[in-house]
């Protein structure tokens, strides 16, 4: 008994099969009382009765994608989605039967412009959704676009690049830094508008706002701060957690002559180690 009590079926597809999929959530309704569950699927499946068995099989979170809000954007990497009235049908059942929703968008799609995603990006905040999800489109190898740009079109074949947060195509309408602010404006506009309702209704203290918004405010530098040598935004430095800077303002010459400028009492007793974060106007 490992005491875990939450599951995630990782299929993309959970629901594809409808009758064997009532089946199997009416025996996870009978046998698995007492343990929840994610599940992954596609918004053309939910009905009034899937979206029932999954509420009555402990199903609490539901994720789906949506990729693009712009059917040619879609289109031209041959991804279909249906009608939006019948995405938000889907999700409206959803949310009927109090299941949490986690939408996923792709940006940077080869023919994504700044209004395409703009876009997608408003539709996500229409949506409503529980969370959302914003990615980088990635050719992954063995994927057709992969096979369309290998051999003219890839910035790097380092695979651990390929992180669905970075940009490792030629874009035609963004640099790889472009793409990023762009990913982190897209989390910044939709994590941000929830704030004030979250805070009133919560009651939230003051102490965790300042640090919900520093959180907020810093998404958008994080994602666009690839190969800006002087921030350190994370504990071990870069993404690759490499724990080096190249900035030399202080070395093995002059560290003899810091001195101790001010303290900071954290209130925690005993030794407190931490690695300090700079984003550029913080620390």
């Amino acid at each position: 008994d490992s005491g875990a009590s939450n599951f995630v079926f990782r299929d993309p597809v959970f629901s594809i099969n409808k009758k064997y999929t009532h089946s199997l959530l009416d025996e996870m309704a009978l046998k698995l009382s007492g343990f929840k569950f994610t599940i992954e699927t596609h918004l053309n499946n939910i009905d009034e009765v899937m979206a029932e068995k999954l509420k009555e099989a402990s199903v609490n979170w539901v994720k789906f994608g949506i990729e693009s809000a712009d059917p040619n954007v879609m289109e031209d990497v041959a991804r279909y989605n249906i009608e939006k009235n019948e995405q938000k049908k889907g999700i409206k059942l959803l949310k009927k039967n109090k299941i949490k929703t986690d939408a996923m968008y792709i940006v940077c799609q080869p023919l994504d412009t700044v209004e395409s995603i703009s876009n997608t990006v408003d539709y996500a905040i229409e949506l409503d959704t529980n969370l959302a999800q914003f990615s980088m489109f990635t050719p992954y190898p063995g994927t057709p676009y992969y096979e369309k740009v290998k051999d003219s079109k890839l910035i790097t074949k380092n695979f651990e690049d390929y992180t669905q947060f970075k940009l490792v195509f030629k874009h035609k309408n963004f640099t790889p830094q472009a793409a990023r602010e762009i990913l982190g404006k897209a989390y910044k506009k939709y994590y941000m508008r929830k704030l004030i309702p979250f805070v009133w209704i919560t009651g939230i203290s003051l102490k965790k706002i300042i640090i919900i918004l520093f959180t907020a405010l810093s998404c958008q530098t994080i994602f666009g701060a690839q190969g800006q040598d002087s921030l350190w935004l994370r504990s071990s430095g870069d993404e690759k957690s490499t724990k080096y800077t190249s900035q030399n303002q202080i070395n093995i010459v002059n560290i003899k002559n810091l001195k101790k400028e001010w303290i900071f009492n954290t209130g925690i007793k005993g030794v407190s180690e931490a690695t300090p974060i700079f984003n550029g106007k913080f620390l």
